[in-house]
């Protein structure tokens, strides 16, 4: 049976909720000066904004199809949407997040096994991008490799980041095409920590080079996130398949953006 297709400029605020995973990323270092206004500790105030996060996720209509956060968040989110009811609600977290380059394999390896253990289905690891800029493509895949077969072992889903603004389209190329080889089910934009965000021109490339999953992440908000899943489509005709396995929007501001249009929702 074919697909249901729609069209992009005319989905609701819903149906772009049900691709999205909304994200909370920031570490404690982000509210250190704001943490000085009031007076708290960073960790403090950084612990009440994640609460935050997770409170408008569960008592807005728009719901994600997961949230995305940091390993240290997983089990707190888990416990939160389970406790308000939310439990529908997929718990994705990033490993070697935002250098890629960074951690150890086995570390990485560590971390997708205790993300699992705290409640994640979903991993956004980074690539090795400094490796693939280097021309060691051997190490790049081995790891690749390891990070999608733990993944898939114990049932999680793996997005493999891209961080596009490192990359020449050639090595974006190549990178869409050693993700393919490594059965990575999807392949994402960017950390959101580059100096660019997703763009339309790199959406065609990856669409081209990768059969599964594409996710947009980096800089979408309300003014840019039609014209990314257009190029992201694959299609002419402004379409798109509205199918969590196969499309995904990153985004922290999007749904606030959406919320705030005064939309009966």
């Amino acid at each position: 049976m074919a697909a249901e297709l729609y069209n992009i400029d005319d989905l609701t605020p819903k149906q772009v909720a049900s691709i999205c995973d909304h994200t909370f990323l920031m570490d404690d270092t982000a509210y250190h000066e704001q943490a000085k206004v009031f007076r708290i500790s960073a960790a403090a105030l950084r612990e009440k904004e994640f609460y935050k996060f997770l409170e408008l996720v569960v008592n807005t209509d728009l719901t994600p199809h997961a949230v995305c956060v940091l390993p240290r968040d997983v089990r707190h989110a888990r416990e939160y949407l389970m406790a308000h009811g939310k439990k529908e609600i997929k718990i994705a977290s990033v490993i070697g997040y935002p250098n890629g380059n960074w951690d150890s394999t086995n570390y990485k390896l560590a971390c997708i096994k205790q993300v699992s253990l705290d409640g994640a289905v979903e991993i956004d690891p980074v690539i090795r991008y400094n490796a693939l800029k280097g021309g060691d493509i051997a190490l790049v895949i081995k790891e690749m490799l390891q990070v999608v077969d733990m993944a898939h072992n114990l049932n999680m889903i793996s997005k493999y980041i891209l961080e596009n603004s490192e990359l020449t389209p050639k090595l974006i190329k190549e990178a869409c095409q050693m993700a393919n080889s490594c059965h990575s089910d999807f392949i994402k934009t960017n950390t959101g920590m580059g100096y660019s965000v997703a763009r339309e021109e790199d959406l065609l490339i990856m669409k081209e080079n990768f059969p599964r999953g594409i996710k947009i992440s980096g800089g979408v908000v309300e003014d840019n996130y039609k014209g990314l899943l257009r190029a992201a489509s694959g299609r002419d005709d402004g379409r798109i398949e509205l199918n969590p396995r196969k499309i995904r929007i990153g985004e922290s501001k999007l749904l606030l953006q959406l919320m705030n249009q005064g939309i009966n929702f």
